[in-house]
């Protein structure tokens, strides 16, 4: 549902940008508008990274910390 119909909503609504985030394969995908005016995927992180958005000047997401332990 948030791969289809939400990308669909908020291209059509001016999003400027969303995040996807899939805690079983400890995945996020954040994805933006292009010069074109198309959400289109902008990163991809596995397992780790800091997540940033140029529309939230100093936010820092530490991505590890948002997974569960592995067991």
């Amino acid at each position: 549902m948030d791969r289809k119909l939400k990308r669909n909503l908020y291209g059509r609504y001016d999003v400027l940008e969303y995040w996807l985030f899939d805690p079983d394969l400890r995945l996020a995908e954040i994805f933006r508008r292009d010069e074109a005016g198309h959400l289109v995927k902008a990163a991809e992180y596995e397992d780790e990274g800091e997540l940033t958005s140029p529309l939230l000047p100093g936010l820092v997401i530490d991505l590890k910390l948002l997974w569960p332990e592995e067991v």
